[in-house]
C-alpha cells in the first residue's frame, strides 16, 4: 500500500514513506495510523470477496480536504507487473507524473502502447 499527500503549501505530492521525514516527528504514531488504513482496505477487500463480487486488484482512494472522496476500483491483471512498475503507472495515470529515468520511461511507454492511451 502506498499513497501520496498534497500539503496545502506545496504543488507536488509527497510519497507516504517521505511524510515522517518531512512533516511528522511521531513516526510510531504515524506507522500505527498507516497500519489502520491498511487494515481498512484489507477489510474492504474481504467484504467484496464475501459478497461474491469481483475482486479488485488495486484501489485508488482520493480524499479531498473538503471531505469529498472518490474510490476507483481496478480489475486489470497486474500480476505481470512488480510493485515498482505498478507505482510508476499509477503516478502517471492519476497524478500525471512521469518519473525520470530509462526504466520508468520504458514502463510508461509500454503502458501507453498496451492501453492505447496517452
Amino acid at each position: 500500500m502506498y499513497f501520496y499527500y498534497y500539503p496545502s503549501n506545496l504543488d507536488e505530492p509527497v510519497y507516504n514513506l517521505d511524510i515522517t521525514n518531512r512533516f511528522i516527528n511521531y513516526e510510531d504514531e504515524y506507522e500505527e495510523l498507516e497500519d489502520q488504513l491498511y487494515d481498512c482496505f484489507t477489510e474492504l477487500w474481504e467484504v467484496f470477496k464475501n459478497q461474491k463480487q469481483e475482486k479488485w486488484t488495486s484501489l485508488t482512494f482520493i480524499l479531498e480536504n473538503t471531505g469529498e472522496f472518490n474510490i476507483e476500483y481496478n480489475y486489470e491483471d497486474i500480476s505481470e507487473q512488480d510493485s515498482y512498475e505498478q507505482r510508476i503507472i499509477w503516478k502517471y495515470k492519476h497524478l500525471g507524473i512521469e518519473t525520470k529515468g530509462e526504466r520508468p520511461q520504458a514502463i510508461i511507454q509500454k503502458h501507453i502502447t498496451e492501453s492505447g492511451k496517452s
